[in-house]
């Protein structure tokens, strides 16, 4: 178990980490992020789903297939909610990108107003704001 806790921590780092030398699209970083955070959850579902066997195998006739039902149960149920954060998260990024771009329409048409280095300086810091 420890080692695929390390193995979610890690995966969801390095999800959260952009390189700094390129734009970062915060919409493509939460997606990013969104799809780790995923498969981190469907290795420890799995994780949990082979434990839960091996602890069924000391059991013997109806109890053992019950709980061994059961874990089917719930490793389906909990890769079912994992699929669901997924497109949830997704959507959210999706819908936040969307809000960003526009912000970024409405900062740019009130620069227009503006002119020479007033102007550029607007536009820049509506860029920078909105991650254009």
């Amino acid at each position: 178990m420890h080692r695929t806790l390390r193995h979610l921590i890690a995966l969801s780092l390095a999800a959260s980490l952009p390189l700094a030398a390129q734009a970062v699209d915060p919409t493509a970083v939460a997606k990013d992020r969104a799809e780790a955070a995923y498969d981190a959850k469907k290795e420890v579902t799995e994780h949990r789903y082979d434990m839960t066997k091996e602890e069924c195998k000391a059991l013997s006739g109806h109890a053992r297939e019950v709980c061994m039902q059961d874990a089917k149960s719930v490793r389906t149920a909990e890769k079912a909610d994992a699929k669901a954060d997924l497109k949830a998260a997704k959507a959210r990024a999706e819908a936040a990108g969307e809000r960003n771009e526009a912000a970024y329409k409405a900062a740019k048409e009130r620069c227009e107003g503006l002119t020479g280095k007033a102007e550029d300086a607007c536009i820049g810091e509506a860029k920078l704001r909105h991650h254009q």
